[in-house]
């Protein structure tokens, strides 16, 4: 592959990147199991360094939808329940992805 040909794929997952809360999304959500959108703004308030802005539920709504438009995260919603319940997962789309940022993080830390 040609080395020019990988900088359109570059900055696409580059876009796909932007914004403060996706890499706490991914990691929220890399153990694999679907989460409710409360466990999941739990557990990224409880990985948040102490002197971070916690995640507004806004927000975090917005980056879902956003991961989702992307083909990132996969939201299900069962049928008949009332409360609603809806869940979030990654795709394999996004497991993809965090393996490839695997050697990212190594090289700047």
């Amino acid at each position: 592959m040609a080395a020019e040909s990988i900088w359109p794929g570059v900055s696409k997952a580059a876009s796909m990147l932007t914004g403060k809360w996706v890499p706490a999304v991914l990691a929220g959500l890399s153990d694999g199991r679907p989460r409710r959108f409360g466990e999941l703004a739990k557990a990224i308030r409880a990985n948040q360094a102490q002197t971070s802005t916690p995640v507004q539920d806004r927000v975090l709504a917005q980056t879902l939808e956003r991961m989702e438009g992307d083909g990132l995260v996969v939201r299900t919603e069962r049928p008949g329940c009332f409360p609603r319940v809806v869940t979030y997962r990654l795709t394999e789309k996004a497991k993809d992805l965090i393996k490839a940022l695997g050697p990212l993080g190594n090289w700047a830390s």
